[in-house]
């Protein structure tokens, strides 16, 4: 089973237990927990039906003639692609979610958010050079 499935039948069987209503024009969701597990829902959907080659175009007619005459039209290529598939699928793994957002919660207690984020970026680095050295 997908994590993008295994993510939608979790909101599923929340929303069913909570309580969902059709009023209003769309869903009534009475906790705030399964109101933003909903919303996230959606807007994953969304981001992945997003057409992705639109994030490389520019108004031409917007930049001055300088910088017009270097600018240099890039394109989506198959690193990027796999990019953007590895951080939808890292998005739903709902366990890895809960456990940073409880230890940024803990350490928030001693750090500042941005040495939080420091260390959780290099702990990243150093996991993905060590990933690189087994790879080859």
């Amino acid at each position: 089973m997908s994590a993008g499935l295994e993510w939608r039948i979790v909101v599923c069987v929340l929303a069913a237990a909570i309580g969902m209503s059709e009023a209003r024009g769309g869903p009534y969701l009475r906790s705030n927990l399964a109101r933003a597990m909903y919303n996230r829902m959606l807007a994953d959907e969304r981001l992945r039906n997003m057409n992705m080659s639109k994030m490389y175009e520019v108004d031409e007619l917007a930049l001055t003639d300088e910088v017009r005459s270097k600018f240099l039209p890039l394109f989506m290529d198959e690193d990027t692609h796999q990019f953007l598939n590895n951080c939808f699928e890292q998005s739903e793994w709902l366990v890895t979610q809960v456990w940073h957002s409880i230890a940024k919660a803990f350490l928030g207690l001693f750090m500042t958010q941005t040495s939080i984020n420091g260390k959780e970026r290099s702990a990243t680095e150093h996991r993905d050079l060590r990933n690189l050295k087994e790879g080859m």
